[in-house]
Parts: structure tokens; sequence; C-alpha cells
């Protein structure tokens, strides 16, 4: 927030309620002295703001720029944290202990460390919006909470045909066995239109991921085969919602003895790739990953086992 002369009027700029405002401060403000007395007579009022007046117009502020998905969930963790420490509490006394708390509130609820490290994050976020608005003068720091580093899990080869070997429906073979092949996630599978397909002598997919980026995935045989029979318009896949295939593939890897949930078989794909020596990068690229370090998950969960992949090279 400024104030400013121009001519012989004197002028405010500042972002107030997630706006940017520019105005005159009237004929009365003749002298510096008096704009700058405006201001922080101004700054004052405004330090004052309550957390929930500051939600409303920071969520508000948002919903230009990110997915319907996304503001749901900046607003469900807003709305938490409110209830957590209190509607009337003004936005300045916000702390780091209060942070950490409602943290330690949510994990006593049962929510997985990662769940709240995402609302953490969405904290972050909207406290560090607040500070650019200059409604606080510093963020809080937030203390993520510590999560074991479990290496994702991934189907051999033996297990995908098995599970597909269960799964008696032909359309729901097809999306298992596309998944795997082109290693997307569940949404952008169920979001493949024939509009999106290009066949020929290099077959690829474009694919549309989180945040509405658009990727191009290049698609194997195996791929092409799961398309079926193609079609001119349309979702290539309809076999319902997203919740009813995650909880279709649950019982199909139930039936089939195997431990496995729906995202596994992306990270099944992204292992294979690893394994079968595509470049990282390139596998960065088909995943989507903005950072290589995501993608160099995948090369650790390989290298576990590379026991029995140098013990097979040397036969011994």
């Amino acid at each position: 927030m400024r104030v400013y002369k121009r001519g012989n009027r004197w002028y405010f700029d500042g972002i107030v309620d997630g706006e940017r405002q520019r105005s005159t401060l009237g004929p009365l403000i003749k002298t510096r002295e008096q704009a700058e007395n405006w201001l922080k007579g101004f700054q004052s009022s405004v330090s004052e703001q309550l957390l929930r007046q500051f939600i409303t117009a920071y969520l508000k502020s948002r919903e230009p720029y990110l997915s319907p998905k996304t503001i749901e969930s900046y607003r469900e963790t807003l709305r938490n944290f409110e209830s957590f420490v209190g509607i009337d509490r003004p936005l300045p006394s916000i702390t780091a202990r209060d942070i950490s708390a409602w943290a330690a509130s949510l994990l006593r609820r049962g929510l997985k460390p990662v769940t709240v490290n995402v609302h953490l994050r969405n904290i972050k976020a909207a406290l560090n919006r607040a500070a650019a608005w200059e409604l606080i003068t510093k963020p809080p720091v937030v203390e993520m909470v510590k999560v074991p580093n479990h290496q994702p899990r991934h189907l051999t080869e033996e297990q995908f045909k098995s599970l597909l070997e269960h799964e008696f429906n032909f359309e729901y073979r097809r999306l298992w066995s596309f998944m795997v092949w082109t290693a997307v996630r569940r949404s952008e599978a169920l979001g493949v239109r024939w509009e999106h397909v290009t066949l020929g002598e290099r077959p690829q997919v474009l694919i549309t991921g989180k945040g509405d980026k658009q990727r191009v995935v290049p698609l194997l045989p195996p791929a092409v085969a799961a398309l079926g029979h193609p079609g001119a318009c349309g979702p290539v896949f309809q076999v319902g919602a997203g919740t009813y295939v995650t909880h279709r593939f649950r019982d199909m890897a139930r039936a089939a003895g195997i431990k496995a949930k729906l995202h596994d078989l992306r990270h099944t794909g992204l292992t294979w790739m690893v394994a079968h020596g595509v470049p990282v990068k390139l596998v960065q690229d088909i995943a989507g990953h903005t950072s290589i370090a995501t993608t160099m998950i995948y090369a650790k969960t390989y290298a576990g086992e590379s026991y029995e992949v140098l013990k097979k090279a040397f036969e011994f």
C-alpha cells in the first residue's frame, strides 16, 4: 500500500480484499504528512481484519485462476482451520503455534500425514497471499508433518497378467491395460476422447492432467490394442464414474489375491519404463511430473530389484 501525488491530488494505491484499488484521497488531503497519516489510519483498520473476512476475499480472488477442484480444496482447508481457531480471530494474530496445534488435531482425528500436509500447503499459500496484500507483516512459519518415505508400489508382469485374467469385463480389461502402458492417472484415462488420439506410424494421445496441463503420451502397441475399435469422437472408455472404477479395481485385485490399488497401475507403467532403459527425462515428460525428483523415485523403486537383475544377467 502506498500514497502518491499526481498533479494537485494525493492518491492511494493498494490491494484491498484481494483487488487492486487506486483512488483519490480527496481535496482535503494537501500535504505528504496528511497523506501518510491517512495511510497509517487505513492500515490500522485493515490490520484488524478477521480471518473470516480474509477467507472470503481470498477464495474470491483465486477462483479465476484455479480449477473448481482446487478451490474446493482451499475452501475445505480454510473453513476447517477457521473452526479450530475461531471465526472472530484477527488475521494478524494467527501464529505458527496455532497452525501446528491445528495440524496435530487433524492427525488425532485419523487423517494421514500426506493429507495433513495438503492442508498445511493450502494454509501456507493463503497466508503468503495475506502478506502480499499487506494484511500481515510476515506469514507465520508452516512446518510440514514428517511422512515415511515409502517407495511407490508396482506390479510385476506376472501379477498384471493375473489381474487381467481375473477381469471378466472386456471394457475394464481395456482400461487397465491402457493405464499401465501409458502410466496415466484415473481421471486422465477416463478423460481421453477419440479426438485426442492420433493413430498411424507413431500413435499418440493428448492427455490433460493436473491444473489442465496437457502433454503428449506415445502409444505403444499394447496401448493401441487397448483402445479397441477406433471411433470418430466421444469418450474412449465408457465404464462409469471414477469412484466406481476405483472400487471395481480394488475388488478385482482382491479376487486375484494381489494387494494393489488403482493408482498402482500408474506406478507400474513408470517403473517398467525405467526398468527397460527409458531415459528418466523422457519418463518425466510422459508422466507429467513437474520435478524430475518425483520421477527418480521410480528409478529407486526398480533399484530394489537390482539383485535379481544382476543374478539373471550373470546366469548365477
